[in-house]
């Protein structure tokens, strides 16, 4: 057997998430849109971060917008890769919309790579459909 964790006893899931597909889907059916990424996220994301750096005492190290993609770099107190993580998932609840997916990567022990699509899809809401996309990095300070 092949362990998916330490102290894998079984193998194997107990079930799917078929029931979530629907909503996936329909996530990646409005990121295909031309339009859909909304411009000026410095503008519309980027102060939600900050205001939730500033109360957890983090340092945003960089901005930028490339390609309606909104990259920001923060250094946090995290410790632990763990801690990062949770650090971004922080930062994703002060801007996240109705459809979130999120995206993980941890190049080392001292850093998290996140990459963050997120919007109002058809339906959601008073809004016209958008979305967002953001890449955030953060290091251990």
């Amino acid at each position: 057997m092949v362990t998916r964790w330490d102290g894998d006893e079984r193998g194997r899931g107990v079930g799917s998430a078929d029931a979530e597909v629907d909503e996936l889907d329909r996530l990646r059916s409005a990121m295909l849109l031309p339009h859909w990424v909304a411009e000026d996220p410095d503008l519309h994301v980027l102060p939600h971060v900050e205001r939730m750096c500033e109360a957890n005492g983090w340092r945003i190290l960089r901005t930028d917008v490339a390609a309606g993609t909104l990259e920001i770099d923060v250094a946090t107190a995290a410790q632990s890769r763990g801690e990062l993580r949770a650090a971004a998932f922080v930062l994703i609840g002060s801007f996240a919309e109705n459809s979130t997916h999120v995206v993980a990567t941890s190049p080392d022990d001292s850093s998290v790579e996140v990459t963050v699509t997120t919007g109002m899809l058809e339906g959601d809401g008073p809004f016209e459909p958008h979305g967002h996309v953001v890449r955030l990095s953060l290091r251990a300070a």
